[in-house]
């Protein structure tokens, strides 16, 4: 069940990819990386490695545009707060 929610997710943003013409910015790419590489002893061979390794670039191009997906949806979603308690939610009152 689980796998077949990733493929249904992947073929949503995929979709949404195609439709409204998103692309993979650098410049997030290079946000992404940056913020993946702080976490190591040492940043600049983790960075190296995405730089130089196709595989791993294209994954980390794939973590960025996921994220643009989610930006482009949340920059069109009219959200809104509405606070409630967690019995509430738990008993489906919300």
């Amino acid at each position: 069940e689980e796998a077949s929610k990733r493929v249904k997710l992947g073929l949503l943003i995929s979709e949404l990819i195609k439709i409204d013409g998103i692309e993979v910015d650098q410049q997030k790419v290079e946000e992404t990386l940056e913020e993946m590489v702080t976490g190591f002893e040492q940043p600049d061979q983790v960075r190296e490695f995405y730089q130089q390794n196709r595989e791993a670039r294209a994954n980390l191009e794939n973590i960025a545009l996921e994220q643009q997906v989610v930006d482009h949806i949340l920059s069109k979603a009219n959200v809104s707060e509405k606070e409630f308690t967690f019995e509430a939610l738990m008993n489906g009152e919300v």
